[in-house]
């Protein structure tokens, strides 16, 4: 008797988790305190290594993103228990979609600020695997400002593709979550919350 032989597809992948861990060696004395904090420090870069403030680019299976501070001064990013708050977008359609989330953070005391001295750099190399469909990838993160606004910042574009799974949760870890963007990044949260703008 011949046995057949299941190929087992590969699982679908799914909205990542937005995992940039920095570190700030300047300490952000607007911070409450008590805040997670990172030991991947930025590195030293030689100048003009780095066309902008931010850069993609696509290597293989992956997406590498860069940080670079070529500026005299120090900038700042928001964080979160020493995790930035960025992420990647994809463009679905027309319309630019959050293919990466943050967890909902429901205490202040996480938030802080990350420095970013001149000539320093982040980098990041992230799983993003090709996939079916052909779109545009941009890298979005929050800079602190003294306007207080949440308004992130834009990498420029990379033509690519991606699974167009990326644009949803994955249902079965997220039985009682939901994804919204009212707060400019993001979030998962209960879907038990409800307010005005809650998707």
């Amino acid at each position: 008797m011949i046995i057949p032989i299941l190929l087992l597809a590969t699982p679908p992948a799914y909205m990542q988790h937005a995992a940039y861990p920095a570190g700030s060696l300047v300490e952000d004395t607007e911070a409450p305190g008590g805040f997670g904090t990172s030991d991947n420090f930025p590195k030293q870069f030689t100048p003009g290594r780095y066309p902008n403030l931010l850069t993609i680019s696509r290597t293989d299976e992956k997406i590498s993103i860069a940080i670079a501070n070529q500026t005299n001064e120090t900038l700042w990013f928001r964080a979160a228990d020493g995790n930035l708050i960025a992420w990647l977008e994809a463009k679905d359609g027309n319309t630019w979609k959050p293919i990466q989330y943050h967890n909902w953070y429901t205490c202040g005391n996480s938030y802080h600020r990350v420095a970013l001295q001149t000539l320093r750099v982040f980098t990041y190399s992230i799983p993003i695997p090709t996939g079916s469909l052909k779109t545009e990838v941009r890298f979005a993160i929050s800079q602190s400002s003294s306007e207080g606004t949440n308004k992130p910042l834009y990498s420029h574009t990379i033509e690519t593709t991606i699974n167009p799974n990326l644009f949803k949760l994955d249902p079965e870890k997220f039985t009682d979550q939901k994804l919204t963007t009212e707060w400019v990044t993001p979030t998962v949260v209960p879907k038990s919350l409800n307010f005005d703008g809650m998707n």
